[in-house]
């Protein structure tokens, strides 16, 4: 039998984490990555071994605390997924809502680009 698929989601704040940590199955605190406020949640989802990783916010959290889990890992994960809505948590946005953005910013280059929406009478 194949292995299962294996997932990372990272996500900065607890009120992301927490949609996905619900639907878990066997869900799990683990030890954290490193000494920091991280924190790291292990189960199965639709088959799939999923970690979730609670790193807080900012591209240093993100990049610090998806390196310490992946060199953690005795397996490698088969996916890494940032999940989040940026902080933006609009009243309006209802759990399991898709949010598209019209641009993207690098603060690592401060470069910015546009992305064609498929529907384009959605802003």
């Amino acid at each position: 039998m194949a292995p299962a698929l294996s997932v990372l989601v990272v996500c900065a704040m607890e009120s992301e984490a927490v949609h996905l940590r619900r639907r878990l199955s066997d869900a799990e605190e683990l030890p954290s990555p490193a000494p920091r406020a991280w924190k790291l949640w292990k189960g199965v989802l639709h088959g799939a071994d999923v970690r979730l990783l609670l790193c807080n916010i900012g591209e240093a959290n993100a990049a610090g605390g998806t390196s310490a889990v992946l060199a953690s890992c005795c397996r490698r994960p088969d996916a890494v997924i940032n999940y989040g809505c940026a902080g933006a948590h609009d009243s309006t946005i209802r759990e399991g809502d898709v949010v598209r953005c019209k641009e993207t910013t690098s603060a690592a280059n401060q470069s910015s680009s546009r992305h064609a929406a498929p529907n384009s009478d959605m802003e």
